[in-house]
């Protein structure tokens, strides 16, 4: 297609009866087929890639008069120009998404703009019907203007004075977007170049932000021209689009109803706790950013924290369900189960070769193969040999990787390290409810440098306090003054807490659903109960620390018996301040606790309670069914893994605590621990 010479909009769709419409707006010196191919083969048209997501228009307008000609229409009247001229083909009736490059991201503001404030109904249905933008190297500010007006000059003869004399009225616009976007429940996905052309960076950071809520600009190693131009389907911006597009396809269509984008919202969606829930996600800039980066920089990962702390809802929020193969494991499971369920989860149909089993021999048919390989699946190249035929994504996510035996673990480590090296086409992510930052790397030291550590773990008070007020703003109520803050101080930095605590607290008042009306709740809330009502409702944690005490595993000399050493050990812990269970306690100091307290100033040696704790750790999940503390092999130091252990611990004395582990039972009534 040569450059236009006046609106075109180009449908690429094999047909028109898919939920959604993907709209392509090109840019400066931009065409309707160049700007989105990277060659002139047919295949390297990435529209067309997104066919099955979504019907594909392409709209094509003599960029090279708007932006720089005194003869061609200024912004807004394009603006109306292209969206009239789409909403002539129809769209409107579905929800849209819209991709854009460079300029063009400026006119798609300026269209949605006309759409909103212009009296014209059809014009009307397009923004009413936006769900999201995605900017591909847009200059939100008027600062790069310049920069592309350089570059202009190195590649055409062209006069760029139009261009610069737009700046104020994309200021202005600018502003308009940042303000509205939300308002419009537009989401927003923005990419910047890294790279440059003819020695320009044309869009950095600062310039590409759209400053909306929601959005965090993402970095691309291409430059300005190329960052539209993907080269295959494992390119970082790709991926990204897929899975913007992805979130918002797959949003229940109830959620936008007769009362907007709030008419699904009740207590469970806003508060309830859901495995992996993206719909009310609260991003944390320094976690999100992190795991941001190192996808992009194809690094493999470990996402690490406590239980509930949104480890699992981290992952779904910024990777594609179609981008990934995942597997919960077993605390059965082998190394040789792991591959074995991963393939299953690429749709591959698996049979053993042999009845022993115990065998690592299998005959496996990829999907759409009429063919069976027979592989050893203890080694990873035959894995590998299988996997490239059947999954096409880039992540292998293997999710409760702690429920796996040490021994298991150090195996993967080092199948884990074989995939990096046989294979840069999967980034593998492991996670698991530790707070050890090195785990794989302390398995295999190979690793090291090769994986990132995610904390997921980390919640600040200014998080969970987002949690809330977001939360109320969903449901349109306000929690009495106060309620927040003090709720905040007290859930021991769990965001499982804050939920729960925001849950029954709205049910304690009789508020279900969104009211129509905003309501501030008058009536007094005791965060204290709520806390020990929940802390009360869950994990039996006397009955776990009974089920610790009966360990037989643990191999203990005739003085380590005589001296209680398991006993004390379990003790030291449990009765640990919560400060000292969220920081952790290390050997040497649990060592002068046991000393200090014992009847005998019993003195055991750092290997002695190393080994009782890692016999501990081990039984956790075969005995209580969930990891309570966690070693750190590095630091030697353990810490404790469940917001509610330490949340009963400040509602527990030492005392009753002392009593448990000594006689067996807990002493009747319960008092807090001042």
């Amino acid at each position: 297609m040569s450059r236009a010479q006046t609106v075109r909009v180009y449908s690429v769709s094999d047909s028109a009866s898919l939920g959604a419409d993907i709209v392509f707006v090109h840019g400066l010196m931009g065409s309707a087929q160049e700007t989105w191919a990277h060659d002139a083969s047919p295949t390297s048209f990435w529209p067309k890639w997104l066919s099955n997501l979504g019907n594909i228009w392409i709209v094509d307008y003599p960029a090279d008069l708007f932006w720089w000609s005194s003869t061609g229409m200024a912004i807004p009247e394009r603006a109306k120009n292209v969206v009239d001229s789409l909403a002539n083909y129809g769209l409107g009736s579905k929800p849209i998404i819209w991709i854009a490059h460079s300029l063009g991201g400026l006119l798609v503001k300026s269209m949605l703009r006309a759409s909103s404030e212009l009296n014209n109904p059809n014009w009307k249905r397009i923004v009413e019907q936006t769900r999201g933008v995605v900017f591909l190297g847009t200059p939100h500010t008027g600062a790069s203007l310049g920069t592309l007006a350089s570059l202009v000059r190195t590649l055409t003869s062209a006069n760029v004075s139009q261009l610069k004399s737009n700046e104020s009225h994309l200021l202005e616009l600018a502003t308009w977007y940042s303000c509205n976007a939300r308002k419009l429940k537009i989401r927003t996905l923005a990419y910047y170049e890294k790279g440059t052309v003819r020695g320009i960076k044309v869009v950095d950071e600062g310039s590409a932000n759209p400053n909306v809520e929601d959005c965090i600009p993402v970095p691309s190693d291409a430059n300005h021209v190329e960052i539209c131009k993907p080269k295959d389907m494992h390119d970082p911006v790709y991926r990204g689009v897929v899975r913007f597009i992805t979130d918002l396809i797959s949003v229940p269509s109830q959620i936008v109803g007769a009362e907007g984008v709030f008419a699904d919202h009740n207590i469970n969606t806003v508060f309830g706790i859901h495995r992996g829930d993206t719909l009310h996600y609260v991003q944390r800039a320094r976690v999100d950013d992190a795991l941001i980066g190192h996808l992009i920089g194809g690094k493999h990962l470990c996402i690490y924290g406590s239980s509930k702390q949104g480890k699992t809802a981290l992952r779904k929020k910024h990777i594609s369900p179609s981008d990934e193969l995942c597997v919960v494991c077993d605390r059965r499971w082998s190394g040789v189960d792991v591959f074995t369920a991963i393939l299953k989860a690429a749709n591959c149909h698996v049979q053993p070769s042999s009845d022993d089993p115990g065998s690592s021999l299998f005959s496996i048919r990829p999907p759409n193969d009429d063919r069976s390989i027979e592989v050893d699946l203890s080694h990873t190249a035959d894995f590998l040999r299988v996997l490239v035929r059947s999954f096409f994504g880039k992540y292998l996510v293997i999710e409760e990787f702690h429920y796996l035996t040490e021994e298991v673990q150090r195996d993967l480590a080092f199948k884990l390290k074989a995939i990096h090296e046989l294979s840069d086409r999967y980034v593998f992510i492991v996670i698991g409810v530790w707070l050890e930052s090195n785990r794989l790397v302390h398995l295999n030291k190979d690793l090291s440098g090769r994986v990132a550590p995610i904390n997921a773990d980390e919640w600040s008070d200014v998080d969970l306090l987002r949690v809330i007020h977001g939360g109320e703003k969903k449901l349109n109520i306000g929690f009495p003054p106060g309620f927040a803050e003090k709720l905040v101080e007290r859930a021991c930095g769990s965001v499982y807490l804050v939920r729960e605590s925001c849950f029954r607290a709205c049910e304690q008042v009789g508020i279900y659903k969104r009211p129509e009306h905003f309501i501030s709740i008058e009536q007094s809330i005791n965060v204290a109960a709520i806390l020990k009502e929940i802390s009360d409702s869950g994990v039996d944690y006397p009955g776990q620390i009974i089920g610790l005490l009966g360990l037989e595993e643990i191999q203990l000399n005739e003085r380590e018996e005589a001296e209680g050493l398991k006993d004390w050990v379990l003790r030291v812990l449990f009765c640990a301040t919560a400060k000292e269970m969220r920081k952790g306690i290390s050997l040497s100091k649990l060592r002068s606790m046991i000393r200090q307290r014992h009847p005998r100033h019993y003195h055991p040696t750092e290997s002695q309670i190393e080994r009782v704790i890692k016999a501990v750790q081990a039984a956790q999940l075969a005995k209580v069914g969930q990891s309570l503390f966690d070693y750190d092999r590095q630091e030697k130091t353990i810490r404790c893994v469940d917001k509610g252990l330490i949340l009963w611990r400040t509602g527990t004395t030492p005392e009753k605590i002392e009593h448990l582990i000594f006689e067996g039972e807990m002493p009747e009534g319960q008092s807090c621990d001042k």
